[in-house]
Protein backbone atom coordinates (compact mmCIF):
# COMPACT_ATOMS: atom_id res chain seq x y z
CA UNK A 1 0.00 0.00 0.00
CA UNK A 2 1.50 3.84 -0.82
CA UNK A 3 2.64 5.92 1.81
CA UNK A 4 0.53 9.00 2.57
CA UNK A 5 1.21 11.24 0.25
CA UNK A 6 0.21 13.71 2.93
CA UNK A 7 2.47 12.90 5.93
CA UNK A 8 4.97 15.44 6.73
CA UNK A 9 8.78 14.52 6.16
CA UNK A 10 11.05 12.90 9.18
CA UNK A 11 13.59 14.92 7.67
CA UNK A 12 11.56 18.86 8.27
CA UNK A 13 9.82 20.75 10.91
CA UNK A 14 6.96 23.48 11.14
CA UNK A 15 8.50 26.32 13.23
CA UNK A 16 6.87 29.14 15.23
CA UNK A 17 9.24 32.06 15.18
CA UNK A 18 9.29 34.25 18.76
CA UNK A 19 8.26 37.01 15.72
CA UNK A 20 4.90 35.40 15.00
CA UNK A 21 6.17 33.74 11.62
CA UNK A 22 6.35 30.47 10.69
CA UNK A 23 8.54 28.91 8.81
CA UNK A 24 9.19 24.98 7.40
CA UNK A 25 12.82 24.30 8.44
CA UNK A 26 14.67 20.49 7.63
CA UNK A 27 17.64 18.93 9.28
CA UNK A 28 20.37 20.30 7.73
CA UNK A 29 19.04 23.69 7.03
CA UNK A 30 19.43 23.85 11.14
CA UNK A 31 23.07 22.49 10.59
CA UNK A 32 23.96 24.75 8.02
CA UNK A 33 22.54 28.01 10.51
CA UNK A 34 24.98 26.84 13.37
CA UNK A 35 27.78 26.77 10.62
CA UNK A 36 27.13 29.74 9.20
CA UNK A 37 29.35 32.48 9.69
CA UNK A 38 27.59 35.63 10.62
CA UNK A 39 25.41 33.02 12.85
CA UNK A 40 28.77 32.18 14.54
CA UNK A 41 29.89 35.73 14.65
CA UNK A 42 26.53 37.08 16.15
CA UNK A 43 26.51 34.48 18.52
CA UNK A 44 30.25 34.87 19.74
CA UNK A 45 29.88 39.18 20.16
CA UNK A 46 26.28 37.93 22.20
CA UNK A 47 28.50 35.71 24.62
CA UNK A 48 31.47 38.41 25.23
CA UNK A 49 28.32 41.10 25.84
CA UNK A 50 26.89 38.87 28.41
CA UNK A 51 30.25 38.59 29.78
CA UNK A 52 31.02 42.13 29.94
CA UNK A 53 27.15 42.28 31.51
CA UNK A 54 27.24 39.67 34.18
CA UNK A 55 30.84 39.51 36.32
CA UNK A 56 30.09 36.07 38.03
CA UNK A 57 29.67 32.98 37.01
CA UNK A 58 27.96 30.47 39.31
CA UNK A 59 27.68 33.11 42.18
CA UNK A 60 31.54 33.93 41.73
CA UNK A 61 33.56 36.48 40.57
CA UNK A 62 35.81 35.21 37.32
CA UNK A 63 37.93 37.04 35.14
CA UNK A 64 36.78 38.68 31.75
CA UNK A 65 38.36 35.54 29.50
CA UNK A 66 37.07 32.74 31.44
CA UNK A 67 33.64 34.45 31.29
CA UNK A 68 33.75 34.61 27.56
CA UNK A 69 35.24 30.96 27.93
CA UNK A 70 32.28 30.12 29.87
CA UNK A 71 29.53 31.75 28.00
CA UNK A 72 31.16 30.42 24.49
CA UNK A 73 31.09 26.52 26.16
CA UNK A 74 27.28 27.45 27.10
CA UNK A 75 26.40 28.31 23.80
CA UNK A 76 27.89 25.33 22.10
CA UNK A 77 25.69 23.15 25.10
CA UNK A 78 22.72 25.02 23.89
CA UNK A 79 23.65 24.81 20.15
CA UNK A 80 23.79 20.88 20.45
CA UNK A 81 20.51 20.56 22.71
CA UNK A 82 18.53 22.50 19.92
CA UNK A 83 19.96 20.11 17.20
CA UNK A 84 19.21 17.34 19.19
CA UNK A 85 15.32 18.60 19.98
CA UNK A 86 14.98 19.62 16.62
CA UNK A 87 15.46 16.33 15.05
CA UNK A 88 13.07 14.82 17.76
CA UNK A 89 10.43 16.43 17.14
CA UNK A 90 10.91 16.27 13.82
CA UNK A 91 10.58 12.53 14.16
CA UNK A 92 8.02 12.90 16.46
CA UNK A 93 5.41 14.99 14.28
CA UNK A 94 6.63 12.22 11.03
CA UNK A 95 5.29 9.45 13.88
CA UNK A 96 2.39 11.16 15.32
CA UNK A 97 1.36 12.66 11.75
CA UNK A 98 0.67 16.55 13.74
CA UNK A 99 0.74 19.20 11.28
CA UNK A 100 0.70 22.22 13.81
CA UNK A 101 3.91 24.16 13.90
CA UNK A 102 6.16 24.27 17.15
CA UNK A 103 6.44 27.20 18.80
CA UNK A 104 10.90 27.75 18.66
CA UNK A 105 10.23 29.95 21.87
CA UNK A 106 9.49 25.83 23.70
CA UNK A 107 12.26 24.38 22.13
CA UNK A 108 14.83 26.84 23.17
CA UNK A 109 13.49 26.67 27.14
CA UNK A 110 13.51 23.06 26.87
CA UNK A 111 17.57 23.06 24.96
CA UNK A 112 18.08 26.00 27.93
CA UNK A 113 16.83 23.57 30.90
CA UNK A 114 19.12 20.79 29.38
CA UNK A 115 22.15 23.19 29.08
CA UNK A 116 21.08 24.50 32.59
CA UNK A 117 21.59 21.25 33.87
CA UNK A 118 25.02 19.88 31.85
CA UNK A 119 26.95 23.39 33.38
CA UNK A 120 25.67 23.37 36.93
CA UNK A 121 27.04 19.76 36.99
CA UNK A 122 29.80 21.70 35.85
CA UNK A 123 29.94 24.25 38.06
CA UNK A 124 30.13 21.61 41.00
CA UNK A 125 33.40 19.94 39.22
CA UNK A 126 34.94 23.21 38.12
CA UNK A 127 34.05 25.76 40.71
CA UNK A 128 33.20 23.04 43.55
CA UNK A 129 29.18 24.16 44.30
CA UNK A 130 27.37 22.01 46.46
CA UNK A 131 23.80 23.24 46.49
CA UNK A 132 23.36 22.87 42.60
CA UNK A 133 19.86 22.89 43.00
CA UNK A 134 19.01 25.81 45.22
CA UNK A 135 16.36 28.78 45.31
CA UNK A 136 18.68 30.45 42.35
CA UNK A 137 17.89 27.41 39.48
CA UNK A 138 14.68 28.75 38.49
CA UNK A 139 16.17 32.23 38.41
CA UNK A 140 18.80 31.26 35.95
CA UNK A 141 16.73 29.16 33.80
CA UNK A 142 14.07 32.29 33.58
CA UNK A 143 17.12 34.61 32.41
CA UNK A 144 19.26 32.69 30.65
CA UNK A 145 15.77 31.89 28.58
CA UNK A 146 14.88 35.04 27.87
CA UNK A 147 18.17 35.82 27.08
CA UNK A 148 18.23 33.06 24.45
CA UNK A 149 14.45 33.42 22.87
CA UNK A 150 15.73 37.46 22.51
CA UNK A 151 18.87 36.29 20.47
CA UNK A 152 16.53 33.87 18.73
CA UNK A 153 14.25 36.59 17.68
CA UNK A 154 16.80 39.04 16.84
CA UNK A 155 17.75 36.09 14.23
CA UNK A 156 14.47 35.88 12.84
CA UNK A 157 13.57 39.57 12.59
CA UNK A 158 16.77 41.19 11.63
CA UNK A 159 19.72 38.81 11.00
CA UNK A 160 18.18 36.40 8.68
CA UNK A 161 14.83 37.28 7.93
CA UNK A 162 15.02 36.80 4.39
CA UNK A 163 17.49 33.63 4.82
CA UNK A 164 14.22 31.98 6.99
CA UNK A 165 11.68 33.52 4.20
CA UNK A 166 13.59 31.38 1.45
CA UNK A 167 14.62 28.69 3.06
CA UNK A 168 11.08 28.25 4.05
CA UNK A 169 9.60 28.97 0.74
CA UNK A 170 11.82 26.05 -0.52
CA UNK A 171 10.93 23.74 1.18
CA UNK A 172 7.86 24.08 1.06
CA UNK A 173 7.91 23.67 -2.93
CA UNK A 174 9.78 20.62 -2.42
CA UNK A 175 6.71 19.31 0.26
CA UNK A 176 4.14 20.25 -2.39
CA UNK A 177 5.77 18.40 -5.46
CA UNK A 178 6.67 15.36 -3.04
CA UNK A 179 2.41 15.45 -2.34
CA UNK A 180 2.09 15.80 -5.70
CA UNK A 181 4.45 12.95 -6.67
CA UNK A 182 2.86 10.72 -4.10
CA UNK A 183 -0.90 11.42 -4.77
CA UNK A 184 0.38 10.47 -8.38
CA UNK A 185 1.93 7.09 -7.51
CA UNK A 186 -1.63 6.37 -5.35
CA UNK A 187 -3.86 7.05 -8.54
CA UNK A 188 -1.47 4.58 -10.71
CA UNK A 189 -1.66 2.08 -7.62
CA UNK A 190 -5.44 2.10 -7.52
CA UNK A 191 -5.56 1.91 -11.16
CA UNK A 192 -3.33 -1.84 -10.49
CA UNK A 193 -5.43 -2.42 -8.26
CA UNK A 194 -8.54 -2.56 -10.97
CA UNK A 195 -7.02 -3.59 -13.50
CA UNK A 196 -7.44 -7.57 -14.28
CA UNK A 197 -4.80 -10.15 -12.43
CA UNK A 198 -2.71 -10.06 -15.67
CA UNK A 199 -2.42 -6.57 -16.59
CA UNK A 200 -2.09 -5.10 -12.88
CA UNK A 201 0.98 -8.14 -12.50
CA UNK A 202 2.55 -6.69 -15.45
CA UNK A 203 2.25 -3.22 -14.44
CA UNK A 204 3.94 -3.78 -10.80
CA UNK A 205 6.71 -5.29 -12.63
CA UNK A 206 7.07 -2.51 -15.20
CA UNK A 207 6.33 -0.24 -11.83
CA UNK A 208 8.77 -1.27 -9.77
CA UNK A 209 11.18 1.73 -10.12
CA UNK A 210 8.05 3.99 -8.83
CA UNK A 211 8.51 2.12 -5.25
CA UNK A 212 11.19 0.89 -3.05
CA UNK A 213 12.93 -1.53 -5.44
CA UNK A 214 14.20 1.93 -7.66
CA UNK A 215 16.62 2.13 -4.56
CA UNK A 216 17.90 -1.06 -5.18
CA UNK A 217 18.46 -1.17 -9.21
CA UNK A 218 15.17 -2.51 -10.43
CA UNK A 219 14.37 -1.86 -14.04
CA UNK A 220 13.00 1.68 -14.27
CA UNK A 221 9.49 1.77 -16.02
CA UNK A 222 9.55 1.00 -19.48
CA UNK A 223 13.20 0.61 -19.66
CA UNK A 224 14.69 -2.21 -22.00
CA UNK A 225 17.35 -3.79 -20.12
CA UNK A 226 19.41 -4.66 -23.79
CA UNK A 227 19.70 -1.30 -24.16
CA UNK A 228 23.30 0.24 -23.50
CA UNK A 229 25.23 3.57 -23.34
CA UNK A 230 28.65 3.06 -25.16
CA UNK A 231 31.83 4.90 -24.49
CA UNK A 232 34.43 2.94 -26.13
CA UNK A 233 34.73 -0.03 -25.40
CA UNK A 234 32.78 0.18 -21.39
CA UNK A 235 28.48 0.02 -21.84
CA UNK A 236 26.64 1.15 -19.60
CA UNK A 237 22.87 0.06 -19.21
CA UNK A 238 20.47 2.79 -19.65
CA UNK A 239 17.59 1.03 -17.84
CA UNK A 240 20.74 1.86 -14.95
CA UNK A 241 21.05 5.53 -15.41
CA UNK A 242 19.99 8.12 -12.70
CA UNK A 243 21.61 11.10 -14.33
CA UNK A 244 24.67 12.71 -15.94
CA UNK A 245 26.85 15.37 -15.03
CA UNK A 246 29.21 17.32 -17.42
CA UNK A 247 32.59 18.63 -15.76
CA UNK A 248 35.20 20.04 -17.97
CA UNK A 249 36.42 17.17 -20.10
CA UNK A 250 33.99 14.53 -18.12
CA UNK A 251 30.85 13.28 -17.61
CA UNK A 252 30.26 11.72 -14.17
CA UNK A 253 27.89 8.64 -15.05
CA UNK A 254 25.08 8.53 -11.73
CA UNK A 255 23.51 4.67 -11.80
CA UNK A 256 21.65 2.45 -9.42
CA UNK A 257 25.14 0.77 -9.20
CA UNK A 258 27.04 3.87 -8.34
CA UNK A 259 29.42 6.92 -9.58
CA UNK A 260 31.78 6.10 -12.75
CA UNK A 261 33.45 9.32 -14.19
CA UNK A 262 34.73 9.10 -17.92
CA UNK A 263 36.58 11.41 -20.32
CA UNK A 264 33.65 11.81 -23.15
CA UNK A 265 31.49 14.75 -24.07
CA UNK A 266 28.16 14.96 -22.64
CA UNK A 267 26.74 15.22 -26.10
CA UNK A 268 28.31 12.12 -26.88
CA UNK A 269 26.45 10.26 -25.12
CA UNK A 270 23.01 11.97 -24.83
CA UNK A 271 22.98 11.46 -29.05
CA UNK A 272 22.63 7.50 -28.06
CA UNK A 273 19.45 8.37 -25.79
CA UNK A 274 15.87 9.00 -27.03
CA UNK A 275 13.96 12.08 -26.07
CA UNK A 276 11.68 9.69 -23.87
CA UNK A 277 14.88 8.35 -21.75
CA UNK A 278 15.01 11.49 -20.11
CA UNK A 279 15.44 15.13 -20.46
CA UNK A 280 18.29 17.83 -20.27
CA UNK A 281 17.03 20.58 -18.37
CA UNK A 282 20.83 22.19 -18.28
CA UNK A 283 23.77 21.86 -20.82
CA UNK A 284 25.39 20.28 -17.83
CA UNK A 285 23.07 17.93 -16.77
CA UNK A 286 20.94 15.27 -18.31
CA UNK A 287 18.39 13.16 -16.31
CA UNK A 288 16.62 9.82 -16.62
CA UNK A 289 12.80 9.83 -16.79
CA UNK A 290 12.19 7.51 -13.72
CA UNK A 291 14.34 9.40 -11.23
CA UNK A 292 12.27 12.86 -11.39
CA UNK A 293 10.02 13.53 -9.65
CA UNK A 294 8.82 16.57 -10.86
CA UNK A 295 9.59 20.48 -11.13
CA UNK A 296 9.76 22.80 -8.59
CA UNK A 297 9.86 26.23 -8.59
CA UNK A 298 10.90 28.92 -6.12
CA UNK A 299 12.32 32.26 -5.69
CA UNK A 300 12.49 32.62 -9.57
CA UNK A 301 14.79 29.23 -10.06
CA UNK A 302 13.80 26.53 -11.21
CA UNK A 303 15.05 22.36 -10.63
CA UNK A 304 13.98 19.13 -10.97
CA UNK A 305 13.86 17.12 -7.55
CA UNK A 306 14.65 13.51 -7.64
CA UNK A 307 13.54 10.24 -6.16
CA UNK A 308 16.71 10.20 -4.10
CA UNK A 309 16.39 13.38 -2.68
CA UNK A 310 18.76 15.26 -5.39
CA UNK A 311 18.67 18.17 -7.17
CA UNK A 312 19.08 19.35 -10.46
CA UNK A 313 19.24 22.93 -11.83
CA UNK A 314 16.92 23.81 -14.67
CA UNK A 315 18.05 26.75 -17.15
CA UNK A 316 16.00 29.32 -17.77
CA UNK A 317 16.04 29.34 -21.19
CA UNK A 318 15.05 25.47 -21.13
CA UNK A 319 11.92 25.58 -18.48
CA UNK A 320 9.24 25.72 -20.93
CA UNK A 321 10.85 22.99 -22.97
CA UNK A 322 11.53 20.73 -19.73
CA UNK A 323 7.81 21.42 -18.34
CA UNK A 324 6.76 20.16 -21.85
CA UNK A 325 8.69 17.33 -21.75
CA UNK A 326 7.50 16.60 -17.70
CA UNK A 327 3.87 16.80 -19.22
CA UNK A 328 3.79 14.66 -22.23
CA UNK A 329 6.44 11.81 -20.38
CA UNK A 330 5.77 12.11 -16.23
CA UNK A 331 2.21 13.67 -16.49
Amino acid sequence: MPDDPDKTSCHELHVLATNGRVFLLRVDDVDRLFLNRIFVTALAVYCIVLALVDPQVFGVHVSLPLRCLFWCVSALALVFFIGVLFRFFAWLYCWRGWKRAFPTALMLLMATAAAQVVYHIVGTRVFGLTNIWGGSILGEFLRYGLVVIAFELLLSTIIFPKEFEDISRYNEARAQERVRWGRRQNEEHRDMEQASPLVAGSMRVQGAGASGDYETGANPIGADPSRTLSVGRQKFPVNMLIYLKSIEHYVELVTHDGVETIRVALRDLTDQLDDADGVQPHRSYWVARDAIVGLVKTGGNAFLLLRDGSEIPVARHRRQDVTAWISEHIG
